[in-house]
C-alpha cells in the first residue's frame, strides 16, 4: 500500500460491490431497486484488467428463467426438506412474476418457451408423475417420436413458465438507466480493505492502477462469487466458488420449447431459433469445477461430446461449438446466501446461486432493498438467510 498514491475518500449511505462478470446485471439490478425506494446506491464492480482470457469469454446472451432450482420439485423435497422446498418454489413463482414485470417496465419481450424434461431412466419418471400429482405442473406425460433422441427419453411439459432471459438487453436497459440515475458504475481492480470506521459506517479501500481510494458506506452489498478469505474469514467454508461451462451447437431439429432439462436437472438446455446451448452442474462433483477456472476443463467437454451422441443432435465433436464460462458459486447447503455476515452485520452477501440466479434474483432484490430501507420485515428472504449457519 505505501506504494500507491495518496487516497482520496467518497461516503454513501448503501454501496454496491460486484466482482465478476455475472454480477454486472444483478448488480445494476439492485441497486435499481434500492432507487424505487428513494435510496441511492452507487455500484462499484472490481475487475482485474490482468485477465486477458476474461477479455476473450463469450457470455451467453440468453439464459432459462424458470421457477424453482432447477431440480424436478419431488427431487427437492428429498434434498431440503418439504416445507423448505415448498418454500422455494413459492418465491420462485414470485421472482418470475417480478421479473416479467422488470421486463415490462424496460420495454424488453419475455416471452414463454416452454420446459421440456427428459431422462434415462424410470425413476425421473416417477419423480415428475409425483410432482405433478402434488400440483406442481405438468399437462401431460409422454413421448413423441420426434423427441425419441437416442437413449434419452422425453418426459413431458410442464405447465408452469419458462422463458428465455436476453441479459445482454437487460444489462444495456439497466446501463442506460443508471447513466441517468446517479452515474455508470465504477470500475476498480480489487478491494484492498473493509473494516468499521464507527459504530454506524464501514470504510473500504479500493485499489486501480497504483491509486487508493476510500469509500465509507452505512450498508455494504456484495454480489461476489469470488473473494479474499482474509477480509471475509467467515465465507470460508460456507460458500465455494465455482466455475461453470456450457456450449452452444447450430440447432438441427425443430422443438416447440425453448428450455430443457437432462437428468433431474443435472444437465441443461437453451434453445433459440438457431442453437442450443447445453451445459452441466455434475462437473462440480466429478470434472474440477471448483475455483476460478479460465478454460473449459477438458473433461466438462468430453462429457458434452457423449451428451450430444445420447442426443443424435449435431455436436461438439463436430468443432463447431462456442464454449462459455460462468464464474459462481455454491453453498455448503446448497442454497443461496442473502443476508448479512454475522461478523460484519452491515454487509450484506448475495450469492450461492450456482448458475440460476435468475429464478430468484428479481424477487431477492425488492425484498432486500424494502427490508433495508424502510424497515420491513426480512422473513419474506429468511429462506436464504446467514443466520442458518450459526
Amino acid at each position: 500500500m505505501s506504494s500507491a498514491s495518496r487516497k482520496a475518500s467518497s461516503k454513501s449511505e448503501v454501496l454496491i460491490l460486484g466482482n465478476c462478470p455475472e454480477s454486472r446485471w444483478t448488480s445494476l439490478l439492485l441497486s435499481h431497486a434500492f432507487h424505487r425506494f428513494g435510496c441511492p446506491a452507487p455500484v462499484v464492480w472490481l475487475e482485474d484488467p490482468g485477465d486477458s482470457q476474461m477479455a476473450k469469454w463469450s457470455p451467453p446472451e440468453v439464459i432459462p428463467l424458470h421457477i424453482g432450482n432447477g431440480e424436478i420439485v419431488e427431487k427437492a423435497f428429498l434434498v431440503f426438506g418439504e416445507a423448505m422446498a415448498d418454500s422455494l418454489w413459492r418465491f420462485s413463482h414470485a421472482n418470475y412474476r417480478r421479473a416479467s414485470q422488470c421486463f415490462a417496465d424496460f420495454g424488453l419481450p419475455l416471452s414463454e418457451t416452454g420446459l421440456a424434461w427428459f431422462a434415462t431412466d424410470t425413476r425421473e419418471r416417477d419423480l415428475l408423475e409425483a410432482s405433478v400429482r402434488r400440483g406442481y405442473g405438468g399437462n401431460y406425460l409422454g413421448s413423441g417420436p420426434q423427441l425419441q433422441l437416442g437413449g434419452v427419453q422425453f418426459l413431458g411439459k410442464l405447465t408452469e413458465p419458462a422463458c428465455q432471459l436476453d441479459v445482454t438487453g437487460l444489462e444495456s436497459c439497466l446501463l442506460q438507466w443508471a447513466q441517468t440515475h446517479g452515474g455508470l458504475p465504477q470500475r476498480w481492480e480489487r478491494l484492498v480493505q473493509l473494516e468499521k470506521s464507527d459504530a454506524l459506517n464501514y470504510r473500504l479501500t479500493l485499489e486501480r492502477a497504483g491509486r487508493l481510494q476510500e469509500k465509507t458506506a452505512s450498508v455494504i452489498l456484495c454480489l461476489a462469487n469470488d473473494w479474499d478469505a482474509q477480509l471475509f474469514p467467515w465465507l470460508k467454508d460456507k460458500l465455494i466458488p465455482i466455475t461453470l461451462s456450457s456450449f452452444s451447437v447450430p440447432k438441427s431439429i425443430p422443438l416447440d420449447f425453448g428450455v430443457a432439462h437432462f437428468h433431474g436437472g443435472a444437465d441443461f438446455g437453451v434453445i433459440t431459433d438457431k442453437e442450443f446451448r447445453l451445459g452441466s452442474f455434475r462437473n462440480l462433483y466429478q470434472d474440477r469445477g471448483v475455483g476460478r477456472q479460465r478454460q473449459v476443463d477438458p473433461l466438462s467437454l468430453v462429457n458434452l461430446e457423449r451428451f450430444f451422441a445420447d442426443l443424435k443432435w449435431t455436436g461438439p465433436s463436430q468443432g463447431n461449438y462456442r464454449s462459455h464460462l460462468s464464474w459462481e458459486s455454491i453453498t455448503c447447503d446448497g442454497l443461496p446466501i442473502a443476508g448479512a455476515l454475522p461478523d460484519l452485520p452491515g454487509v450484506y452477501w448475495i450469492s450461492g446461486f450456482a448458475g440460476r440466479a435468475q429464478n430468484f434474483i428479481f424477487e431477492l432484490v425488492q425484498r432486500l432493498a424494502e427490508a433495508i430501507v424502510r424497515g420491513k420485515s426480512f422473513e419474506p428472504i429468511e429462506l436464504f438467510s446467514t443466520k442458518r449457519f450459526l
